[in-house]
Protein backbone atom coordinates (compact mmCIF):
# COMPACT_ATOMS: atom_id res chain seq x y z
CA UNK A 1 0.00 0.00 0.00
CA UNK A 2 3.08 2.64 1.10
CA UNK A 3 4.64 1.49 -1.93
CA UNK A 4 1.68 2.10 -4.33
CA UNK A 5 1.32 5.37 -2.84
CA UNK A 6 4.49 6.72 -3.08
CA UNK A 7 5.07 5.18 -6.44
CA UNK A 8 1.74 7.17 -7.62
CA UNK A 9 2.16 11.10 -6.25
CA UNK A 10 5.89 10.49 -7.54
CA UNK A 11 4.41 10.13 -11.04
CA UNK A 12 2.15 12.97 -10.19
CA UNK A 13 5.04 14.83 -9.72
CA UNK A 14 7.85 13.75 -12.55
CA UNK A 15 5.55 12.44 -15.45
CA UNK A 16 2.51 15.07 -15.19
CA UNK A 17 1.81 16.25 -18.82
CA UNK A 18 1.66 20.00 -17.78
CA UNK A 19 2.94 22.49 -19.89
CA UNK A 20 4.48 25.62 -19.35
CA UNK A 21 1.76 28.18 -20.06
CA UNK A 22 2.03 30.34 -23.42
CA UNK A 23 2.79 33.65 -21.86
CA UNK A 24 5.26 32.83 -19.32
CA UNK A 25 7.12 30.84 -22.27
CA UNK A 26 6.81 34.00 -24.33
CA UNK A 27 8.50 35.83 -21.52
CA UNK A 28 11.50 33.49 -21.25
CA UNK A 29 12.42 32.77 -25.03
CA UNK A 30 10.80 36.20 -26.77
CA UNK A 31 8.88 35.31 -29.87
CA UNK A 32 11.31 36.03 -32.79
CA UNK A 33 9.96 36.26 -36.98
CA UNK A 34 10.17 32.82 -38.30
CA UNK A 35 12.44 32.96 -41.21
CA UNK A 36 12.46 29.89 -43.65
CA UNK A 37 11.63 30.42 -47.36
CA UNK A 38 10.48 33.82 -47.21
CA UNK A 39 9.19 35.92 -50.45
CA UNK A 40 11.06 39.01 -51.45
CA UNK A 41 9.75 40.94 -54.42
CA UNK A 42 12.01 42.54 -57.14
CA UNK A 43 11.30 44.36 -59.69
CA UNK A 44 13.93 43.39 -62.99
CA UNK A 45 13.18 44.63 -65.91
CA UNK A 46 9.93 45.75 -65.71
CA UNK A 47 8.56 42.41 -64.38
CA UNK A 48 7.82 40.67 -61.20
CA UNK A 49 10.14 38.06 -59.77
CA UNK A 50 10.42 35.46 -56.42
CA UNK A 51 13.67 35.58 -54.62
CA UNK A 52 14.15 32.47 -52.28
CA UNK A 53 16.15 34.16 -48.67
CA UNK A 54 17.31 31.08 -46.57
CA UNK A 55 17.54 31.30 -42.51
CA UNK A 56 18.23 28.94 -40.00
CA UNK A 57 15.40 27.64 -37.48
CA UNK A 58 15.02 28.73 -33.92
CA UNK A 59 14.57 27.49 -30.43
CA UNK A 60 11.10 28.52 -30.69
CA UNK A 61 10.07 26.78 -34.05
CA UNK A 62 12.00 23.43 -32.32
CA UNK A 63 9.95 23.77 -29.30
CA UNK A 64 6.55 24.41 -31.58
CA UNK A 65 7.61 21.51 -33.73
CA UNK A 66 8.40 19.29 -29.90
CA UNK A 67 4.68 20.59 -29.06
CA UNK A 68 2.99 19.00 -32.20
CA UNK A 69 5.01 15.59 -32.01
CA UNK A 70 4.36 14.92 -28.51
CA UNK A 71 0.66 15.69 -29.21
CA UNK A 72 0.77 13.51 -32.37
CA UNK A 73 2.29 10.59 -30.57
CA UNK A 74 5.51 10.93 -32.45
CA UNK A 75 7.82 10.75 -29.36
CA UNK A 76 10.97 10.44 -30.96
CA UNK A 77 10.82 13.39 -33.05
CA UNK A 78 9.91 15.39 -30.15
CA UNK A 79 12.88 14.29 -28.25
CA UNK A 80 14.84 15.51 -31.03
CA UNK A 81 12.85 18.71 -31.44
CA UNK A 82 13.45 19.89 -27.61
CA UNK A 83 16.75 18.90 -27.62
CA UNK A 84 17.75 20.98 -30.46
CA UNK A 85 15.69 23.81 -29.03
CA UNK A 86 17.70 22.93 -25.71
CA UNK A 87 20.44 23.54 -27.86
CA UNK A 88 19.84 26.87 -29.26
CA UNK A 89 18.90 28.45 -26.14
CA UNK A 90 21.10 26.19 -23.22
CA UNK A 91 20.73 28.38 -20.72
CA UNK A 92 16.48 28.96 -21.46
CA UNK A 93 15.36 27.54 -18.04
CA UNK A 94 11.82 26.68 -19.10
CA UNK A 95 12.97 24.75 -22.23
CA UNK A 96 15.27 22.93 -19.59
CA UNK A 97 12.39 22.18 -17.62
CA UNK A 98 10.33 21.12 -20.22
CA UNK A 99 13.43 18.55 -21.54
CA UNK A 100 13.60 17.55 -18.09
CA UNK A 101 10.10 16.37 -17.72
CA UNK A 102 9.60 15.08 -20.71
CA UNK A 103 12.57 12.52 -21.10
CA UNK A 104 11.64 11.43 -16.83
CA UNK A 105 8.60 10.64 -18.96
CA UNK A 106 9.84 8.72 -21.40
CA UNK A 107 11.80 6.91 -18.41
CA UNK A 108 15.20 8.29 -19.76
CA UNK A 109 16.21 9.47 -16.43
CA UNK A 110 19.24 10.18 -16.48
CA UNK A 111 19.19 12.66 -19.51
CA UNK A 112 16.15 13.98 -17.06
CA UNK A 113 18.53 14.79 -14.52
CA UNK A 114 20.81 16.34 -16.74
CA UNK A 115 18.67 18.61 -17.85
CA UNK A 116 17.22 19.57 -14.71
CA UNK A 117 20.49 19.93 -12.96
CA UNK A 118 21.30 22.10 -15.99
CA UNK A 119 17.99 24.49 -15.27
CA UNK A 120 19.06 24.54 -11.10
CA UNK A 121 22.14 26.18 -12.49
CA UNK A 122 19.96 28.88 -13.83
CA UNK A 123 17.69 28.55 -10.84
CA UNK A 124 19.21 26.99 -8.01
CA UNK A 125 15.95 27.71 -5.68
CA UNK A 126 13.69 26.79 -8.47
CA UNK A 127 11.13 24.59 -5.99
CA UNK A 128 9.78 22.98 -9.15
CA UNK A 129 12.58 21.80 -10.78
CA UNK A 130 13.85 20.62 -7.43
CA UNK A 131 10.95 18.63 -6.70
CA UNK A 132 11.23 16.98 -10.50
CA UNK A 133 14.82 16.00 -9.13
CA UNK A 134 13.91 14.71 -6.33
CA UNK A 135 11.03 12.47 -7.95
CA UNK A 136 13.96 11.57 -10.34
CA UNK A 137 16.41 10.30 -7.10
CA UNK A 138 13.13 8.10 -5.73
CA UNK A 139 12.67 6.48 -9.03
CA UNK A 140 16.03 5.37 -9.40
CA UNK A 141 15.98 4.37 -5.33
CA UNK A 142 18.71 6.70 -3.95
CA UNK A 143 16.09 8.04 -1.36
CA UNK A 144 18.94 9.65 0.81
CA UNK A 145 19.52 12.22 -1.96
CA UNK A 146 16.13 12.66 -2.34
CA UNK A 147 15.23 13.16 1.28
CA UNK A 148 18.27 16.39 1.15
CA UNK A 149 16.10 17.95 -1.92
CA UNK A 150 13.27 17.81 0.18
CA UNK A 151 14.67 19.72 2.96
CA UNK A 152 16.00 22.05 0.65
CA UNK A 153 12.68 22.84 -0.87
CA UNK A 154 10.98 22.63 2.63
CA UNK A 155 13.89 25.66 3.93
CA UNK A 156 12.66 27.84 0.87
CA UNK A 157 8.85 27.68 1.18
CA UNK A 158 6.50 25.07 3.41
CA UNK A 159 4.86 22.93 0.48
CA UNK A 160 2.21 20.37 1.79
CA UNK A 161 3.07 18.08 -1.18
CA UNK A 162 6.77 17.93 -0.38
CA UNK A 163 5.65 17.19 3.54
CA UNK A 164 4.26 14.30 2.47
CA UNK A 165 6.47 12.92 -0.39
CA UNK A 166 9.47 13.29 2.31
CA UNK A 167 7.28 11.71 5.10
CA UNK A 168 6.50 8.93 2.80
CA UNK A 169 10.32 9.00 1.64
CA UNK A 170 11.16 8.23 5.74
CA UNK A 171 8.44 5.47 6.14
CA UNK A 172 10.11 3.90 3.31
CA UNK A 173 13.51 4.19 5.07
CA UNK A 174 12.13 2.91 8.40
CA UNK A 175 12.74 6.80 10.36
CA UNK A 176 9.24 6.59 11.82
CA UNK A 177 10.69 9.09 14.22
CA UNK A 178 11.37 11.59 11.65
CA UNK A 179 8.16 10.80 9.58
CA UNK A 180 6.48 11.55 12.81
CA UNK A 181 7.82 14.59 13.90
CA UNK A 182 7.77 15.89 9.99
CA UNK A 183 4.19 14.74 9.50
CA UNK A 184 3.17 16.62 12.81
CA UNK A 185 4.47 19.71 11.68
CA UNK A 186 2.72 19.33 8.63
CA UNK A 187 -0.12 18.78 10.68
CA UNK A 188 -0.30 22.57 12.30
CA UNK A 189 0.50 24.05 8.87
CA UNK A 190 -2.45 22.26 7.45
CA UNK A 191 -4.79 20.63 10.10
CA UNK A 192 -7.48 19.61 7.82
CA UNK A 193 -5.41 17.84 5.08
CA UNK A 194 -6.35 14.10 4.48
CA UNK A 195 -3.17 12.97 3.19
CA UNK A 196 -1.17 14.60 6.21
CA UNK A 197 -3.72 12.68 8.82
CA UNK A 198 -3.51 9.38 6.86
CA UNK A 199 0.19 9.38 7.05
CA UNK A 200 0.78 10.53 10.35
CA UNK A 201 -1.53 7.79 11.69
CA UNK A 202 0.19 5.25 9.17
CA UNK A 203 3.53 6.28 11.06
CA UNK A 204 1.57 5.55 14.49
CA UNK A 205 0.88 2.49 13.04
CA UNK A 206 3.88 1.24 12.04
CA UNK A 207 5.65 2.53 15.70
CA UNK A 208 3.00 -0.02 16.62
CA UNK A 209 0.69 3.30 18.31
CA UNK A 210 -2.57 1.77 16.95
CA UNK A 211 -4.85 3.71 19.53
CA UNK A 212 -3.11 6.76 18.39
CA UNK A 213 -3.28 5.69 14.82
CA UNK A 214 -7.15 5.26 14.31
CA UNK A 215 -8.79 8.46 15.28
CA UNK A 216 -6.25 10.15 12.53
CA UNK A 217 -7.50 7.57 9.67
CA UNK A 218 -11.15 7.66 10.51
CA UNK A 219 -10.18 11.85 10.08
CA UNK A 220 -8.35 10.95 7.20
CA UNK A 221 -11.49 9.15 6.20
CA UNK A 222 -14.25 12.22 7.41
CA UNK A 223 -12.20 14.69 5.62
CA UNK A 224 -11.99 12.52 2.19
CA UNK A 225 -14.82 9.46 2.30
CA UNK A 226 -13.14 8.89 -0.97
CA UNK A 227 -9.79 7.61 0.00
CA UNK A 228 -9.51 4.04 0.29
CA UNK A 229 -5.97 3.62 1.38
CA UNK A 230 -7.20 4.80 5.17
CA UNK A 231 -10.20 2.91 4.87
CA UNK A 232 -7.85 -0.54 4.40
CA UNK A 233 -5.80 0.79 7.01
CA UNK A 234 -8.16 0.84 9.27
CA UNK A 235 -9.56 -2.31 8.24
CA UNK A 236 -5.82 -4.13 8.42
CA UNK A 237 -5.71 -2.48 12.16
CA UNK A 238 -9.14 -3.76 13.19
CA UNK A 239 -8.15 -7.00 12.09
CA UNK A 240 -5.27 -7.23 13.65
CA UNK A 241 -6.56 -6.45 16.85
CA UNK A 242 -9.44 -9.09 16.27
CA UNK A 243 -12.31 -6.62 15.68
CA UNK A 244 -13.61 -8.60 12.80
CA UNK A 245 -16.83 -6.43 12.40
CA UNK A 246 -15.43 -3.07 12.75
CA UNK A 247 -12.47 -4.01 10.21
CA UNK A 248 -14.99 -5.82 7.67
CA UNK A 249 -17.68 -2.18 7.89
CA UNK A 250 -14.36 -0.37 6.36
CA UNK A 251 -13.27 -2.86 4.11
CA UNK A 252 -17.00 -3.48 2.21
CA UNK A 253 -17.09 0.12 2.08
CA UNK A 254 -13.87 0.24 0.17
CA UNK A 255 -15.02 -2.13 -1.93
CA UNK A 256 -18.49 -1.04 -2.68
CA UNK A 257 -17.20 1.79 -4.38
CA UNK A 258 -14.21 0.00 -5.74
CA UNK A 259 -14.84 -3.99 -6.06
CA UNK A 260 -11.16 -4.78 -7.30
CA UNK A 261 -9.51 -3.10 -4.68
CA UNK A 262 -6.98 -5.88 -4.42
CA UNK A 263 -5.45 -4.41 -1.18
CA UNK A 264 -9.33 -4.61 0.72
CA UNK A 265 -9.83 -7.97 -0.88
CA UNK A 266 -6.71 -9.40 0.65
CA UNK A 267 -7.32 -8.11 4.14
CA UNK A 268 -10.67 -9.67 4.09
CA UNK A 269 -9.65 -12.61 2.54
CA UNK A 270 -7.50 -12.56 6.21
CA UNK A 271 -10.37 -12.16 7.86
CA UNK A 272 -12.19 -15.05 6.25
CA UNK A 273 -9.68 -17.09 7.24
CA UNK A 274 -9.42 -16.62 10.67
CA UNK A 275 -13.09 -16.18 11.00
CA UNK A 276 -12.61 -20.06 9.48
CA UNK A 277 -15.34 -19.32 6.65
CA UNK A 278 -14.01 -21.49 4.02
CA UNK A 279 -16.82 -20.75 1.62
CA UNK A 280 -16.21 -16.83 1.46
CA UNK A 281 -12.48 -16.99 1.36
CA UNK A 282 -12.21 -18.51 -1.71
CA UNK A 283 -15.33 -16.45 -3.42
CA UNK A 284 -12.54 -13.88 -2.68
CA UNK A 285 -9.18 -16.20 -3.99
CA UNK A 286 -11.04 -16.52 -7.38
CA UNK A 287 -12.08 -13.06 -7.54
CA UNK A 288 -8.42 -11.79 -7.12
CA UNK A 289 -7.13 -14.93 -9.43
CA UNK A 290 -9.60 -13.90 -12.21
CA UNK A 291 -8.35 -10.22 -11.77
CA UNK A 292 -5.01 -10.61 -12.34
CA UNK A 293 -4.26 -14.00 -14.06
CA UNK A 294 -0.65 -13.02 -14.87
CA UNK A 295 0.65 -11.59 -11.73
CA UNK A 296 3.11 -14.12 -10.34
CA UNK A 297 3.19 -12.01 -6.70
CA UNK A 298 -0.41 -12.27 -6.45
CA UNK A 299 -0.59 -15.87 -7.30
CA UNK A 300 2.02 -17.17 -5.21
CA UNK A 301 0.01 -15.15 -2.20
CA UNK A 302 -2.77 -16.58 -3.09
CA UNK A 303 -1.48 -20.27 -3.16
CA UNK A 304 0.11 -19.95 0.34
CA UNK A 305 -2.97 -18.88 1.32
CA UNK A 306 -4.65 -21.69 0.12
CA UNK A 307 -2.30 -24.06 1.95
CA UNK A 308 -3.03 -22.34 4.72
CA UNK A 309 -6.59 -23.21 4.58
CA UNK A 310 -5.47 -26.83 3.57
CA UNK A 311 -7.46 -26.66 0.34
CA UNK A 312 -4.79 -28.37 -1.61
CA UNK A 313 -6.90 -29.78 -4.66
CA UNK A 314 -7.83 -25.94 -5.31
CA UNK A 315 -4.38 -24.60 -4.91
CA UNK A 316 -3.19 -27.22 -7.67
CA UNK A 317 -4.36 -25.30 -10.81
CA UNK A 318 -3.15 -21.99 -9.33
CA UNK A 319 0.30 -23.08 -8.50
CA UNK A 320 0.46 -25.17 -12.35
CA UNK A 321 -0.40 -21.39 -13.49
CA UNK A 322 2.77 -20.02 -11.83
CA UNK A 323 4.59 -22.65 -13.59
CA UNK A 324 3.84 -20.99 -16.80
CA UNK A 325 4.39 -17.70 -15.84
CA UNK A 326 7.97 -18.63 -13.71
CA UNK A 327 8.80 -22.19 -15.40
CA UNK A 328 13.00 -22.02 -14.77
CA UNK A 329 11.72 -21.27 -10.63
CA UNK A 330 12.10 -24.98 -8.64
CA UNK A 331 10.21 -24.06 -5.87
CA UNK A 332 6.97 -23.51 -7.91
CA UNK A 333 7.67 -27.39 -8.78
CA UNK A 334 8.22 -27.90 -5.25
CA UNK A 335 4.72 -26.04 -4.16
CA UNK A 336 2.96 -28.03 -6.88
CA UNK A 337 4.17 -32.02 -6.14
CA UNK A 338 3.71 -30.36 -2.24
CA UNK A 339 0.24 -30.23 -3.09
CA UNK A 340 -0.32 -33.26 -4.96
CA UNK A 341 0.99 -35.28 -2.42
CA UNK A 342 -1.16 -33.60 0.32
CA UNK A 343 -4.20 -34.96 -1.83
CA UNK A 344 -3.05 -38.18 -1.63
CA UNK A 345 -1.80 -38.54 -5.75
CA UNK A 346 1.92 -39.36 -5.16
CA UNK A 347 2.55 -39.79 -8.54
CA UNK A 348 1.98 -36.46 -9.88
CA UNK A 349 3.54 -35.03 -6.37
CA UNK A 350 6.96 -37.13 -7.98
CA UNK A 351 6.88 -35.71 -11.26
CA UNK A 352 6.45 -32.60 -9.56
CA UNK A 353 9.26 -32.67 -7.45
CA UNK A 354 11.83 -34.41 -9.90
CA UNK A 355 10.97 -31.29 -12.13
CA UNK A 356 11.98 -29.09 -9.38
CA UNK A 357 15.09 -31.40 -8.93
CA UNK A 358 16.24 -30.74 -12.70
CA UNK A 359 16.40 -27.23 -12.16
CA UNK A 360 18.01 -27.12 -9.05
CA UNK A 361 19.19 -30.83 -8.15
CA UNK A 362 21.17 -30.38 -4.81
CA UNK A 363 17.98 -28.94 -2.96
CA UNK A 364 17.85 -31.08 0.34
CA UNK A 365 14.05 -30.49 1.34
CA UNK A 366 12.98 -31.55 -2.01
CA UNK A 367 15.39 -34.49 -2.08
CA UNK A 368 13.85 -35.27 1.29
CA UNK A 369 9.64 -35.33 -0.22
CA UNK A 370 11.34 -36.83 -3.27
CA UNK A 371 12.65 -40.02 -1.18
CA UNK A 372 9.52 -39.88 1.10
CA UNK A 373 6.76 -40.61 -1.65
CA UNK A 374 9.08 -42.90 -3.49
CA UNK A 375 9.22 -44.93 0.12
CA UNK A 376 5.45 -44.42 0.21
CA UNK A 377 4.97 -45.93 -3.54
CA UNK A 378 7.16 -48.64 -2.38
CA UNK A 379 10.16 -48.02 -4.83
CA UNK A 380 12.44 -48.87 -1.49
CA UNK A 381 15.71 -48.29 -3.84
CA UNK A 382 14.98 -45.49 -5.21
CA UNK A 383 14.23 -43.67 -1.79
CA UNK A 384 17.25 -45.59 -0.48
CA UNK A 385 19.77 -43.79 -3.14
CA UNK A 386 17.90 -40.30 -2.13
CA UNK A 387 18.42 -40.84 1.45
CA UNK A 388 22.01 -41.92 0.45
CA UNK A 389 22.47 -38.79 -1.56
CA UNK A 390 21.16 -36.57 1.46
CA UNK A 391 23.54 -38.27 3.48
CA UNK A 392 26.90 -36.81 1.66
CA UNK A 393 25.03 -33.79 1.06
CA UNK A 394 24.05 -33.13 4.85
CA UNK A 395 25.54 -35.65 7.32
CA UNK A 396 22.88 -35.19 9.04
CA UNK A 397 22.17 -38.55 10.99
CA UNK A 398 18.93 -38.69 10.50
CA UNK A 399 19.23 -39.82 6.37
CA UNK A 400 21.66 -42.52 7.00
CA UNK A 401 19.29 -44.17 9.56
CA UNK A 402 16.52 -43.86 7.05
CA UNK A 403 19.07 -46.01 4.29
CA UNK A 404 19.16 -48.13 7.21
CA UNK A 405 15.92 -48.63 8.14
CA UNK A 406 15.10 -49.22 3.81
CA UNK A 407 17.82 -52.31 4.44
CA UNK A 408 15.80 -53.43 6.74
CA UNK A 409 13.05 -53.35 5.04
CA UNK A 410 14.25 -54.84 2.32
CA UNK A 411 15.21 -57.94 4.60
CA UNK A 412 18.70 -57.26 4.85
CA UNK A 413 18.98 -56.87 8.46
CA UNK A 414 22.92 -57.43 7.85
CA UNK A 415 23.44 -54.86 5.90
CA UNK A 416 21.70 -52.52 8.13
CA UNK A 417 23.42 -53.17 11.05
CA UNK A 418 26.72 -52.17 9.46
CA UNK A 419 25.40 -48.69 7.99
CA UNK A 420 24.64 -48.05 11.69
CA UNK A 421 27.96 -49.61 12.60
CA UNK A 422 29.88 -47.32 10.52
CA UNK A 423 28.38 -44.25 11.38
CA UNK A 424 28.11 -44.73 14.88
CA UNK A 425 30.07 -41.34 15.40
CA UNK A 426 27.42 -39.31 13.97
CA UNK A 427 24.54 -40.29 17.08
CA UNK A 428 25.63 -37.97 19.32
CA UNK A 429 23.36 -35.70 17.25
CA UNK A 430 20.97 -38.50 16.86
CA UNK A 431 20.40 -40.76 19.99
CA UNK A 432 17.41 -43.01 18.93
CA UNK A 433 20.05 -44.72 16.12
CA UNK A 434 20.88 -46.51 18.91
CA UNK A 435 17.88 -47.77 19.55
CA UNK A 436 17.93 -49.34 15.99
CA UNK A 437 21.04 -50.36 16.52
CA UNK A 438 19.77 -52.12 19.44
CA UNK A 439 16.78 -53.48 17.69
CA UNK A 440 18.98 -54.61 14.84
CA UNK A 441 21.44 -56.37 16.89
CA UNK A 442 18.82 -58.00 18.51
CA UNK A 443 16.83 -59.70 15.44
CA UNK A 444 20.31 -60.49 14.67
CA UNK A 445 21.13 -62.77 17.82
CA UNK A 446 23.65 -60.10 19.49
CA UNK A 447 21.88 -59.67 22.48
CA UNK A 448 24.55 -58.34 24.49
CA UNK A 449 25.03 -55.70 21.97
CA UNK A 450 21.29 -55.04 22.38
CA UNK A 451 21.39 -54.52 25.57
CA UNK A 452 24.78 -52.39 25.46
CA UNK A 453 23.31 -49.94 23.18
CA UNK A 454 19.77 -49.50 24.83
CA UNK A 455 21.89 -48.83 28.44
CA UNK A 456 24.04 -46.31 26.02
CA UNK A 457 20.95 -44.75 25.16
CA UNK A 458 18.82 -44.66 28.85
CA UNK A 459 22.41 -42.61 30.14
CA UNK A 460 22.25 -40.62 27.21
CA UNK A 461 18.92 -39.45 26.65
CA UNK A 462 16.51 -41.09 28.65
CA UNK A 463 12.55 -41.65 27.23
CA UNK A 464 9.79 -43.89 27.92
CA UNK A 465 10.25 -46.28 24.71
CA UNK A 466 13.88 -47.13 25.70
CA UNK A 467 13.31 -47.83 28.95
CA UNK A 468 10.10 -50.38 27.83
CA UNK A 469 12.06 -51.75 25.07
CA UNK A 470 15.00 -52.57 27.56
CA UNK A 471 12.25 -53.94 30.26
CA UNK A 472 10.56 -56.15 27.44
CA UNK A 473 14.11 -57.24 26.03
CA UNK A 474 14.69 -58.72 29.95
CA UNK A 475 10.92 -60.14 29.84
CA UNK A 476 11.91 -62.01 26.81
CA UNK A 477 15.08 -63.63 28.16
CA UNK A 478 13.29 -64.06 31.69
CA UNK A 479 15.89 -62.43 33.32
CA UNK A 480 16.84 -59.25 35.58
CA UNK A 481 12.70 -59.41 36.38
CA UNK A 482 12.85 -56.71 38.69
CA UNK A 483 15.24 -54.62 37.26
CA UNK A 484 12.40 -55.13 34.05
CA UNK A 485 9.52 -54.03 36.46
CA UNK A 486 11.18 -50.86 37.79
CA UNK A 487 12.22 -49.72 34.12
CA UNK A 488 8.57 -50.31 32.68
CA UNK A 489 6.84 -48.56 35.33
CA UNK A 490 9.19 -45.31 34.39
CA UNK A 491 7.44 -45.75 31.26
CA UNK A 492 4.23 -46.01 32.50
CA UNK A 493 4.81 -43.35 34.91
CA UNK A 494 5.40 -41.15 31.51
CA UNK A 495 2.48 -42.73 29.74
CA UNK A 496 0.25 -44.52 31.84
CA UNK A 497 -2.15 -45.59 29.02
CA UNK A 498 0.13 -46.56 26.73
CA UNK A 499 -1.22 -50.55 25.55
CA UNK A 500 2.47 -51.45 24.56
CA UNK A 501 3.86 -50.74 27.88
CA UNK A 502 1.14 -51.95 29.66
CA UNK A 503 1.64 -55.11 27.99
CA UNK A 504 5.35 -55.29 28.81
CA UNK A 505 4.74 -55.31 32.75
CA UNK A 506 1.67 -57.66 32.33
CA UNK A 507 4.67 -59.95 30.40
CA UNK A 508 7.00 -59.49 33.22
CA UNK A 509 4.35 -60.22 35.64
CA UNK A 510 3.52 -63.59 33.77
CA UNK A 511 7.61 -64.38 33.75
CA UNK A 512 7.51 -63.99 37.35
CA UNK A 513 4.42 -66.20 37.53
CA UNK A 514 2.16 -63.23 38.64
CA UNK A 515 -0.89 -64.57 36.52
CA UNK A 516 -3.69 -63.11 37.76
CA UNK A 517 -2.03 -59.67 37.76
CA UNK A 518 -0.64 -59.95 34.57
CA UNK A 519 -3.84 -60.62 33.39
CA UNK A 520 -5.44 -57.48 34.54
CA UNK A 521 -2.79 -55.48 32.78
CA UNK A 522 -3.41 -57.63 29.17
CA UNK A 523 -6.79 -56.96 29.54
CA UNK A 524 -6.34 -53.25 30.02
CA UNK A 525 -4.10 -53.18 27.04
CA UNK A 526 -6.71 -54.79 24.87
CA UNK A 527 -9.10 -52.58 25.67
CA UNK A 528 -6.78 -49.54 23.99
CA UNK A 529 -5.87 -51.80 21.05
CA UNK A 530 -7.99 -54.88 20.77
CA UNK A 531 -6.65 -55.67 17.32
CA UNK A 532 -3.40 -55.66 18.84
CA UNK A 533 -2.07 -59.90 17.46
CA UNK A 534 0.90 -59.72 20.72
CA UNK A 535 -1.30 -58.95 23.35
CA UNK A 536 -3.79 -61.00 22.62
CA UNK A 537 -1.38 -63.83 22.37
CA UNK A 538 0.19 -62.75 25.97
CA UNK A 539 -3.13 -62.55 27.31
CA UNK A 540 -4.15 -65.88 25.83
CA UNK A 541 -0.89 -67.40 27.26
CA UNK A 542 -1.97 -66.12 31.28
CA UNK A 543 -6.02 -66.91 30.81
CA UNK A 544 -4.30 -70.44 30.03
CA UNK A 545 -2.41 -70.60 32.82
CA UNK A 546 -5.39 -69.67 34.75
CA UNK A 547 -7.33 -72.60 33.71
CA UNK A 548 -9.58 -70.58 30.84
CA UNK A 549 -9.00 -72.49 28.23
CA UNK A 550 -12.12 -71.34 26.20
CA UNK A 551 -11.17 -67.74 26.56
CA UNK A 552 -7.33 -69.11 26.40
CA UNK A 553 -8.08 -70.48 23.01
CA UNK A 554 -10.37 -67.55 21.32
CA UNK A 555 -7.50 -65.35 22.15
CA UNK A 556 -4.37 -67.65 20.53
CA UNK A 557 -6.63 -68.07 17.20
CA UNK A 558 -7.64 -64.55 16.36
CA UNK A 559 -3.46 -63.85 17.22
CA UNK A 560 -2.73 -66.81 15.20
CA UNK A 561 -3.99 -65.90 12.04
CA UNK A 562 -2.87 -62.17 12.13
CA UNK A 563 1.03 -63.56 13.45
CA UNK A 564 0.64 -65.88 10.15
CA UNK A 565 -0.28 -62.99 7.63
CA UNK A 566 2.25 -61.10 9.10
CA UNK A 567 6.18 -62.07 8.72
CA UNK A 568 7.48 -59.32 10.49
CA UNK A 569 5.67 -59.66 13.57
CA UNK A 570 7.04 -63.44 13.51
CA UNK A 571 10.32 -61.67 13.31
CA UNK A 572 10.06 -59.93 16.26
CA UNK A 573 8.77 -62.25 18.34
CA UNK A 574 10.34 -64.94 17.73
CA UNK A 575 8.91 -68.53 18.68
CA UNK A 576 5.09 -67.17 19.11
CA UNK A 577 3.92 -69.17 16.50
CA UNK A 578 5.27 -72.20 18.07
CA UNK A 579 4.23 -71.25 22.16
CA UNK A 580 0.94 -70.27 19.98
CA UNK A 581 0.42 -73.85 18.44
CA UNK A 582 2.12 -75.52 21.52
CA UNK A 583 -1.07 -73.97 24.00
CA UNK A 584 -3.39 -75.01 21.66
CA UNK A 585 -2.72 -78.46 21.39
CA UNK A 586 -2.53 -78.95 24.71
CA UNK A 587 -6.01 -77.13 24.92
CA UNK A 588 -6.88 -79.43 22.34
CA UNK A 589 -6.22 -82.46 23.92
CA UNK A 590 -7.15 -81.27 27.22
CA UNK A 591 -10.87 -81.11 25.76
CA UNK A 592 -10.07 -84.27 24.13
CA UNK A 593 -9.54 -86.08 28.02
CA UNK A 594 -12.44 -84.28 29.21
CA UNK A 595 -15.27 -85.68 26.42
CA UNK A 596 -13.57 -89.17 27.33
Amino acid sequence: MRKRLILAVTGVLIFSSCQIPLKERMKTAPPKTIKGNKEKKTEVEGKVSLKKEKTKPTSLYYYMLYLNAKADGNYSLALQSIEKAVELEPRNFSLLLEAAKFCAELRKLKEAEKYVKEALKVKPDSVEALKLLAGIKVVEGKLNEAEKIYKKILSLKKDKGTYVMLANLYINLKKYKEAEQLLKEAEKEYPNDYLVSYFLGQVYYLEGKKEAAIPLLEKSVKLNPHFESACVLLGKIFREEKKYKEAERFLREVLRKTPNNVFALKELLYIYIKENKPQEALKIINKLVEMEPYNLKLLSWVAAHLFEMKEYKKVIPIIERITKLNPENPNVYFMLGLAYEMTGDLKNALKAYEKSLDIYPENPTVLERTASVLYRLGKLQEAEAYYQRLWELTHNPDYILKVALIADKEGDTEQAYKILKLSEKSFQKLPKAYFYLAYFAEKLGKYEETEKYLKKLLRENPDPDTYNYLAYFYAQRGKNLEEALKLVNKALKEEPDNPAYLDTKGWILYKMGKYSEACRFFQKALELKPNDPVISEHYGECLFKLGKNKEAERYLRFALEKIKADQSLQEEEPGILERINKILFLIEKKGKKEEK
